[in-house]
């Protein structure tokens, strides 16, 4: 990705949640910067990221809102 949107850490996990300009959702393992899982959205996606503890993933973007589940996309 050329730029980063907006970066959300989850509390207590260590996990980043990232909404870059390519449309994908990426999470990562903030202490070792090591890409956990990436989700094709949509490059309207690309305003605001959100993630639950509970494994859900939403952003928000010109194209409106999407909700994901982190381990099935």
């Amino acid at each position: 990705p050329q730029q980063v949107a907006r970066a959300r850490f989850v509390e207590g996990t260590g996990e980043v949640a990232t909404v870059c300009d390519d449309g994908i959702l990426r999470g990562w393992d903030a202490r070792e910067g090591r890409l956990l899982w990436s989700i094709p959205a949509s490059p309207d996606a690309g305003f605001d990221v959100a993630l639950g503890g509970d494994g859900w993933l939403a952003s928000a973007g010109l194209g409106g809102v999407g909700l994901f589940d982190r381990a099935s996309g």
